[in-house]
């Protein structure tokens, strides 16, 4: 199947544009006093341009995470009523209207998040057909959503437009196998998948304090890079009368860059937009030919992120990265673009979202990486009519697209971020969503991993830990080859 070269990310982009400043207000708008006939015709409404069926009262049956879960994941698909809120009445509206214009009725059944793709091979090894679609995290623990295992080749449901608008196309470009394997993907029915892409969130109030400037000009000219991220993570290290940088709930010290855990520091290596997994022109994997810039960027990381109070991993019930953050204790913090509408409008002080930096000026563009804890689409093999679960999906998708994401935009824009450079650099975010394969893959993961703590501990192991890994790497991949050659 052929893909349109026009990205979802490039529509969402114009969306923002639309959302945060684009629209007219009541102060833009003049009443005509010409009373002669307007010969104007209205805009033509935008209609879903496939087919719809009748589909008989079917209660179509989703198996998504439970409500709760993690600040700004926006992966709850629908509502029991309308509560006030602009995103919340947008999904409670998108699916009456899916209801009503396919004669269904929605049904979700909600597991805890690291029981979800259990439930569902258990349902497909049963052949019982119990789930129209799932939403499962992308790395379900070692088992991985887009091996296939328990779900449908996404191309070979012909009710599903892959090539649209409405999918995310840098997600299915990347996640692509074989030129036609594709069995999970992110869209526009569990917002998780936008709302959960790595960014970077910067203490306006510290730079203010120690006298420096935001970094926006720096990304417009495209040279934010690993070096000029440690200019403003050297300035503002300090003991403040700790006697070490060790993380304490009850510390004074502050840090330059603060995460939760190794996605902060890969999504840092991810910024250099190397990747040991690459597609050839056939879309089979293989291990890249070259990695010296890859270690190059990890060299140059492990020499910024290691100096003491430059960076601080921490992820317990005690003291978390993004607690250190909101309490004023770290210029930086690595995070999901989704907490600025959340968690970020309680930050007591100014903040902005800007992309994770290059390795240098060489590389053309910014990389923003799609979280590992995304929720993403499976229609397990177990469902007995799987272009009725494309056509509900598809359409909600699209209602998705058209009526929600306009809503999640605007919250995003004026309910976190807190000015419109901020705005402009949420753009670039969306313009620059990516995919590590061979980590989601589950190929690369122990490398990755591996390489993501030791950065801060100062340990240059890149070519001994890569070449130890090689094996079980390309293992993984014949692996995953042989399993798609059985399809």
């Amino acid at each position: 199947m052929k893909r349109k070269a026009l990205t979802s990310l490039l529509v969402l982009a114009m969306l923002l544009t639309t959302s945060c400043g684009g629209t007219a207000t009541p102060s833009d708008t003049t009443v005509s006093q010409d009373t002669s006939a307007d010969t104007t015709a209205a805009p033509a409404e935008e209609v879903y341009p496939y087919d719809i069926s009748d589909l008989q009262k079917y209660e179509f049956t989703i198996l998504n995470c439970e409500d709760k879960l993690w600040d700004g994941t926006y992966h709850v698909i629908d509502y029991d009523d309308l509560t006030g809120e602009n995103v919340s009445d947008a999904l409670y509206e998108r699916a009456r209207k899916a209801e009503s214009d396919l004669n269904i009725k929605l049904a979700y059944v909600k597991k805890a998040y690291f029981d979800i793709y259990g439930e569902m091979s258990k349902t497909v090894l049963a052949d019982e057909d119990v789930y129209d679609a799932v939403y499962t995290p992308l790395k379900a623990h070692d088992s991985m959503p887009l091996s296939g295992a328990y779900g449908l080749n996404l191309y070979d449901i012909d009710t599903l437009h892959l090539n649209d608008e409405w999918w995310n196309q840098s997600f299915i470009d990347a996640a692509t196998l074989m030129g036609d394997k594709l069995y999970t993907s992110i869209d526009y029915v569990n917002l998780m998948g936008y709302a959960y892409s790595n960014v970077l969130y910067v203490n306006k109030d510290m730079l203010e304090d120690h006298k420096l400037d935001t970094p926006y000009d720096t990304i417009r000219s495209g040279k934010w890079t690993y070096d000029e991220m440690n200019k403003y993570i050297t300035a503002v290290v300090n003991l403040n009368g700790d006697d070490s940088y060790e993380a304490k709930p009850e510390g004074n010290c502050t840090y330059g860059f603060a995460v939760q855990h190794e996605e902060g520091t890969m999504s840092m290596l991810n910024g250099s937009g190397e990747f040991f997994i690459s597609l050839d022109k056939d879309g089979v994997p293989q291990l890249s030919t070259d990695v010296t810039r890859l270690s190059d960027a990890y060299d140059k990381m492990t020499s910024i992120l290691s100096v003491n109070g430059a960076c601080v991993m921490k992820n317990t019930a005690e003291l978390q990265g993004q607690t250190i953050f909101r309490d004023g204790r770290a210029l930086f913090y690595q995070g999901a673009l989704g907490l600025s509408s959340t968690q970020g409008r309680n930050f007591e002080f100014e903040y902005g979202v800007i992309p994770l930096p290059k390795l240098d000026e060489e590389q053309e563009n910014y990389y923003t990486m799609v979280s590992e804890y995304t929720l993403s689409l499976v229609i397990p093999k177990s469902v007995t009519d799987p272009e009725r679960s494309g056509m509900v999906i598809d359409y909600m998708a699209y209602l998705g697209k058209k009526d929600v994401i306009p809503e999640l935009q605007t919250a995003f824009c004026y309910k976190g971020m807190r000015d419109d450079e901020s705005i402009e650099m949420f753009e670039t975010i969306l313009d620059t969503v990516s995919l590590d394969v061979g980590y989601v893959f589950n190929w690369t993961t122990t490398l990755l991993k591996t390489l993501s703590k030791s950065v801060i501990q100062g340990e240059n192991i890149f070519a001994s830990t890569y070449d130890g890994e090689k094996s079980a790497i390309l293992e993984s991949i014949n692996k995953t080859l042989e399993n798609f050659a059985q399809e």
